[in-house]
């Protein structure tokens, strides 16, 4: 008889490690989306350097400055507060007046 208890018991401890494990790569891969989802929502990504490049190049820029634009605006602009300037491109925009002025002075008067 205690040779089947030992086994039995074998047999549960096995159950309980797999579901440990199952758990674990559950939390780890939930781990890794929200971080995946958090990181391309608040970092600077080629589509949006892709989007900002078309953009600016439709509108009458050259590669060359175009690419100074984006780099000013990497540069000292959060990705959210670039997201900002791309949805309310005006001078209302808290954000606008200090990116045409910083692409001014790093780009050249002709932006």
């Amino acid at each position: 008889m205690e040779n089947n208890d030992d086994e039995s018991q074998t047999g549960t401890k096995k159950q309980s490690n797999a579901k440990n494990i199952i758990i674990t790569i559950v939390v780890i891969i939930g781990l890794l989306i929200g971080i995946g989802v958090w990181y391309n929502n608040t970092h600077y990504n080629s589509t949006f350097q892709n989007n900002f490049m078309s953009s600016c190049e439709s509108n009458g820029g050259n590669t060359s400055s175009c690419g100074c634009a984006y780099g000013v605006l990497q540069a000292n602009f959060s990705y959210s507060e670039a997201k900002s300037l791309d949805s309310n491109p005006s001078s209302s925009n808290t954000y606008y007046q200090s990116y045409t002025s910083d692409v001014q002075s790093s780009c050249g008067s002709s932006q």
